[in-house]
């Protein structure tokens, strides 16, 4: 479940992005740069 949450929260934040419609499919750079955080 913890390795879920990330992915869950940025997920229900597209949601609301595309009902705004503000229309934005960048969710796999989203996940691409909260991959490379930890490294930071």
């Amino acid at each position: 479940m913890l390795q879920t949450a990330p992915a869950t929260i940025m997920a229900i934040g597209l949601v609301f992005v595309l009902s705004a419609g503000e229309i934005d499919l960048s969710f796999g750079s989203i996940v691409a740069v909260s991959a490379l955080r930890p490294l930071w």
